[in-house]
């Protein structure tokens, strides 16, 4: 992407700046989704994607936001999205051709609009 990217220590965030090799105009935003998807945990093929498709977006939400449980309730929900070693989850996935990541009670989705 011809970037210059730095980890500011101070601060705690990484900053991204264009240079004067910098061909594409949205290249900044490129790889600021690129950097959210990796640190959402997605698989970096997954991510490195967002660089080169212009229509990947990544959606995340709470399950408290789709239906308030608490409790072994909302364990048992996280549980009946992954599935038994993950085949419900990957069920998802290849059936509706997107990525999800469970982490905790928020579920991050990568997929094409």
């Amino acid at each position: 992407m011809k970037l210059q990217i730095r980890m500011n220590t101070k601060k705690k965030c990484v900053e991204i700046k264009s240079s004067e090799h910098t061909e594409d105009k949205n290249a900044i935003q490129r790889s600021a989704d690129f950097l959210k998807a990796f640190m959402l945990g997605f698989d970096l093929n997954d991510a490195i994607a967002m660089l080169r498709l212009d229509d990947l977006f990544i959606e995340s939400f709470e399950i408290k936001d789709v239906k308030n449980l608490t409790g072994d309730h909302l364990s048992r929900c996280i549980g009946r999205i992954s599935g038994e070693k993950g085949k419900t989850k990957y069920a998802i996935e290849n059936s509706t051709k997107t990525r999800i990541v469970l982490a905790d009670s928020r579920i991050h989705i990568l997929g094409i609009l």
